[in-house]
């Protein structure tokens, strides 16, 4: 927090950069970022028109499918390694990073550079976007191939290709509220987004210990993230709908009272 709040600066006091500064703004700007100098809306009546918006329920619950698997995987991982797999503590904490590192490497490679490559080319930023999504979450889904294998390696391997499926669409749904947020709604929209990813998340760990209860083993917990994954898909792609700025409280009267 210190850190942040010695070196954080907006764009626009960003000194250091010189004769860069006019340029980088322009460059921010045409990526989708909101104007600082903006009116800054009602905080209160603000956060009640956000959450009313279809957009961004269809983000935040797609994004919470999604959560609800890393969090099982974060949560569960070790124990399902030792109780099902036969590995020590020692073993089954190396094999539990292994997912997460194959995972970094696909965040750098594909929302970080290849969707950004895609649009830099002239593909339009929709399409691009929930392409990677919902490619994600399919690819999330290969989670359920450890449902079917006793071998450690292969259940690692579906647990990988899983778990990077999932950082591919949160990192892609992580850039979504600033450009979706109403004018001066950023803030707000973010912070929708990721209690409900959390709320969603908690239960994770709860609803596999009872599934693990009730089956008497792993394989149904992993059954339950495909079909919550397949949920996110549908919210991701019926209820977010187009990646477009909604319009303030007061466009959207100006609008209405001009019969547009």
């Amino acid at each position: 927090m210190f850190v942040f709040f010695w070196k954080y600066r907006d764009p626009k006091e960003m000194n250091r950069l010189g004769k860069l500064k006019d340029s980088e703004l322009e460059y921010i700007r045409e990526g989708g970022a909101q104007d600082e100098d903006a009116p800054r809306p009602n905080p209160l009546a603000n956060l009640g028109y956000i959450l009313k918006q279809r957009k961004v329920w269809g983000m935040s619950l797609g994004l919470g499918c999604a959560g609800y698997t890393q969090w099982m995987l974060l949560t569960w991982l070790p124990g399902y390694l030792q109780s099902e797999m036969g590995m020590s503590v020692m073993s089954s904490g190396i094999f539990t990073a292994l997912p997460w590192l194959v995972a970094v490497a696909v965040e750098f490679i594909f929302p970080g550079w290849l969707l950004d490559h895609l649009m830099q080319i002239g593909k339009s930023g929709t399409a691009v976007r929930k392409t990677f999504i919902v490619a994600g979450m399919l690819l999330a889904m290969t989670v359920m191939g450890a449902a079917f294998t006793e071998d450690p390696g292969w259940a690692l391997f579906w647990i990988t290709l899983g778990t990077s499926g999932i950082t591919v669409s949160f990192c892609v749904t992580n850039s979504l509220p600033a450009l979706i947020a109403p004018e001066g709604g950023v803030g707000a929209t973010g912070s929708i987004m990721n209690s409900v990813n959390n709320l969603i998340g908690v239960s994770a760990p709860i609803v596999t210990g009872f599934v693990d209860q009730a089956t008497g083993g792993f394989g149904a917990t992993f059954i339950v993230c495909g079909v919550i994954l397949g949920i996110g898909i549908f919210f991701y792609t019926v209820v977010l709908g187009p990646i477009i700025q909604i319009p303030t409280a007061e466009e959207r009267a100006a609008a209405k009272t001009a019969g547009i």
